[in-house]
């Protein structure tokens, strides 16, 4: 099945991510590392909006379309994502997370993990 084959293969790389991470908090400290992974993610977000720009033109969203693009790119990446009702605005509940698995995988504790994501 390919959704498992995918979810498999971003629990690896994430835990290649985790152990580097662990790593660069030895090396720098907790804050300076989370502070260089916050950064390469808002890099990424930015990269990543402007993709989805190019992809979906400059059309009208609506809650229930932003949603389904969401639900797109975080399948691309393993990320099993529903939409659930928010409060005006799109709320996404994932069922399985393979940043958070592969995180643990590559060593980091429960804290760490969770502040990556």
């Amino acid at each position: 099945m390919l959704g498992e084959e995918l979810y498999n293969i971003a629990v690896k790389v994430c835990a290649l991510y985790g152990a580097f991470f662990n790593e660069v908090t030895r090396e720098l400290g907790k804050w300076k590392a989370l502070a260089l992974h916050r950064r390469a993610h808002e890099l990424m977000g930015v990269k990543t909006g402007k993709k989805m720009r190019e992809q979906t033109g400059d059309i009208e969203y609506d809650l229930k379309t932003l949603a389904e693009i969401l639900k797109k790119s975080n399948l691309s990446i393993a990320i099993d994502s529903q939409m659930v009702e928010g409060l005006g605005s799109p709320l996404l509940r994932n069922a399985r997370y393979p940043m958070y698995d592969g995180y643990r995988m590559g060593g980091l504790d429960d804290d760490a993990a969770e502040a990556l994501r």
